[in-house]
Parts: structure tokens; sequence; C-alpha cells
């Protein structure tokens, strides 16, 4: 008698475990309609992702910041201070002591540089005519670039290690001028930036 009930017992028990395993087995499944909210959730999760970096990548498209690009490089004076011609006879005087066609294009697309600089300077101080008279300066200097650069591929000359740096510049002067040229009237800023995209093409 005592071995039936035991085993009546036992029975019970493997029932009983069964019946919680199957109940638990039932309470984590998730149904369809669950399912599809999860995967709606994460569609709506990945595109609102998405959107953010998009946003990201056009505030940073559409702001130009001349002291990154340039750096360490500043406007220094302009042409509307006082001492402006002693600044512009040092760089004629260091320019003069410059030898080698090379050299010379770094020369003058850094010189171009400053003007380029200068004229957001004018610009962001309201004096446009100043500006205006830099931008040509800016041109003209990228003018005597292009003349060293004729010559180079005339020789078959190279810049070596410049031609890093050169491009860099005349890439962040175009940047800059088309930047600024968004907010000011001025057609000579996309003169400045189609000539500098250019003149990066034949080096």
């Amino acid at each position: 008698m005592k071995k039936i009930l035991l085993s009546m017992f036992l029975a019970a028990l493997i029932i009983s475990g069964s019946s919680s395993m199957i109940l638990a087995e039932k309470t984590n499944e998730v149904s369809p309609s669950a399912k599809m909210k999860l995967s709606e959730d994460k569609t709506a999760t990945d595109e609102a992702e998405g959107n953010m970096l998009w946003e990201m990548g056009e505030k940073e498209d559409s702001e130009i910041n001349s002291y990154e690009l340039f750096w360490p490089l500043v406007a220094g004076k302009t042409r509307t201070e006082k001492m402006y011609f002693l600044k512009r006879i040092k760089e004629k005087t260091r320019g003069a002591l410059i030898f080698g066609s090379s050299q010379k294009v770094d020369y003058h697309v850094f010189i171009a540089v400053k003007r380029t600089l200068e004229t957001e300077k004018l610009l962001n101080e309201g004096k446009k005519d100043a500006a205006s008279d830099t931008l040509k300066d800016a041109i003209e200097e990228l003018d005597k670039a292009e003349e060293k650069v004729n010559d180079i591929s005339k020789k078959g000359g190279n810049y070596g290690q410049k031609v890093h740096g050169i491009n860099t510049r005349l890439e962040n002067i175009s940047k800059l001028a088309i930047f600024l040229s968004m907010t000011n009237d001025e057609k000579l800023l996309v003169d400045l930036a189609n000539k500098a995209s250019d003149l990066s093409e034949k080096i």
C-alpha cells in the first residue's frame, strides 16, 4: 500500500512540474502583434538616428570656420589700418629671398591665404570697398602662382613635399570664399573660389 501511495505521489510531482514548464514557455512567448510592434519601434529608432546624423552633417557642411581651416594663420592688420604698408613691405622682401618655382608657388598661395583672411575680417567689419580691393590682391597672388605652376609643367618639374600643403590651402581658400559669398554680394568671392579650385587641379 505504501509503495502504491509513493508511486502516486511521484507521478503527481512529475505532472505538476511539466505543467509549470509548459506554462512558463507560454508566458515567455511573444505574440505576433507584439513582435510587429517591436519591429516598428526599432525601425522608428533607426530612422531617427539616421535623420540626426544627416542633420549633423548638414550643419557641419554649412558652417565654415576660417580659424580651423588656416590655423595658425590669422588676418592680422588690414588695408584700413595705418601700419598695413609695413606688412606688405615685409611680405615683398621675404618673397624676393625665395628661390625655386615650387617655393614661389607655395609662397604666393600663402599670401593669397592672408588676403583671403583679411577679406573676411573686412567684410565682418562692413568695409566692403576695402574687402573688394583685398580680394583683387588675393586673385593676383593666385595668378602669380599659376605662372610658376605653368613653368613647372613645361619643365617637367614637381613640388616635392609641398604639394599637399599647397593643395590644402587652395581648397580651403575656395571653401571660405564660397561660404562668404553666401552672405555677401561680392562677385569676386566666386572668382577667387573658382581660381583656387582650378589652380589646385593643375598641381
